[in-house]
């Protein structure tokens, strides 16, 4: 039996008036290694490029950069936990990654949530 995770990021689009609200549709990576069928919202504002999205360490925001293909860059959480986020903006491919060691020079990542967003379009 497959489990599923429905992960909704509420408030996410109120932090700017331009912000873009993606369901990511994917699996996560649990805590404890085992895998889970997942759900999540990206709030992206289109001319800051702010970003946030619910992670297991809470809400993250962060400002990403641009590039031909996608936006990239850092969010932290509140508690200080900070990711590197993908997001490819033709296929709407989505990596949400946490270093496993900060300490290093070129720390590893474990991905936390990995898949496919689409504009969101609420029912409510």
């Amino acid at each position: 039996m497959k489990k599923t995770v429905a992960v909704l990021l509420l408030g996410g689009a109120a932090m700017c008036t331009n912000a873009e609200d993606l369901l990511c549709q994917g699996t996560s990576t649990m805590p404890d290694g085992t895998a889970a069928d997942d759900s999540r919202v990206l709030s992206i504002d289109l001319q800051s490029f702010k970003a946030a999205m619910l992670t297991f360490a809470g809400d993250a925001m962060g400002t990403l950069r641009q590039t031909p293909q996608s936006y990239l860059g850092d969010i932290s959480s509140r508690s200080g936990q900070r990711y590197s986020l993908t997001l490819d903006r033709y296929s709407g491919q989505v990596f949400l990654l946490r270093p496993i060691d900060g300490t290093s020079p070129k720390p590893s990542y474990k991905v936390e949530f990995r898949g496919e967003c689409s504009r969101a379009t609420p029912k409510f």
